[in-house]
């Protein structure tokens, strides 16, 4: 009977080790490797081998993904109310800069005072202005934030 206890613990003690050990990498993801807290690796899409309890591993997506920003009121000054949403392309390209340089990837890209200096602008030419200075803004943060912005 110990015997069978024995067994039982050995083959859950292996099987735990095995799922700590073999992770998959998803297309379309990369993997970054962590050995003690400090960077180790980056892994492209497949079987990825880690050391169990002092490795973790966190999968980045690589692909673009929309995002619909905030819709914005604005008022130009001839006193057209205008309303302003846009759809934001993002995409991660630097894996390290983007898990390591900035808090929270996804959330660090913004475009609070582009629309403040809309108001400004002309009715008939503000679609353009503020596409492209959300545009500009979004690509200037997501640069250091080491994403993609289309």
């Amino acid at each position: 009977m110990a015997a069978l206890i024995a067994v039982i613990v050995v083959i859950a003690v292996v099987a735990l080790a095995l799922r700590l050990t073999v992770r998959v990498v998803q297309q379309g993801f990369k993997g970054v490797v962590k050995r003690l807290g400090r960077y180790h690796a980056t892994h492209n899409p497949g079987l990825v081998f880690l050391l169990p309890f002092l490795d973790t591993m966190t999968r980045v997506d690589m692909r673009e993904v929309p995002r619909r920003g905030d819709k914005q009121d604005v008022i130009t000054k001839d006193n057209v109310a205008v309303g302003v949403s846009a759809t934001i392309f993002h995409q991660v390209v630097d894996v390290n800069k983007a898990l390591f340089e900035v808090q929270d990837y996804l959330t660090a890209i913004g475009y609070g005072s582009t629309l403040s200096r809309a108001q400004k602008d002309a009715a008939r030419n503000i679609a353009s202005q503020l596409d492209s200075n959300i545009h500009s803004q979004y690509r200037q943060t997501s640069n250091r934030s080491g994403m993609s912005v289309s």
